[in-house]
C-alpha cells in the first residue's frame, strides 16, 4: 500500500477551495502526488503530467515485455503440444 504524507492528502472539499494551489504544488514538484480523500479514504490521486507520462511509459514497456515473453514461449512450444482448434471449441462448449 502506498503511504501519503500529511501534505500529500487533501479532502474533496478542500480541493475545491484550493485547486490552483494544489496544482501548483504538483506542477512545481513540491509534492510527488496528492491523494484526494473522500470520507477519509483515498479516492483518487493527482500527479504531474511528467510523472503520469513516465508511469504510462513504464506500464506500456512492461506490457511489451510480457507480450515478447509470451511470443517466445509459444515459438518454443513443440508442435505435438498443440491442441486442435475444434477440440478447444468443443471443450468450451462452442459448436460451429
Amino acid at each position: 500500500m502506498i503511504a501519503y504524507s500529511r501534505e500529500e492528502m487533501v479532502s474533496v472539499t478542500d480541493l475545491l477551495k484550493t485547486l490552483r494551489q494544489t496544482l501548483d504544488k504538483i506542477s512545481h514538484h513540491s509534492v510527488e502526488k496528492i491523494a484526494v480523500m473522500k470520507n477519509n479514504r483515498p479516492e483518487a490521486v493527482m500527479l504531474s503530467i511528467d510523472e503520469y507520462e513516465r508511469i504510462k511509459e513504464l506500464a506500456d514497456m512492461a506490457e511489451h515485455i510480457g507480450l515478447a515473453e509470451l511470443i517466445r514461449e509459444r515459438k518454443e512450444t513443440p508442435k505435438e503440444s498443440y491442441i486442435p482448434f475444434d477440440d478447444v471449441m468443443a471443450k468450451a462448449g462452442i459448436v460451429l
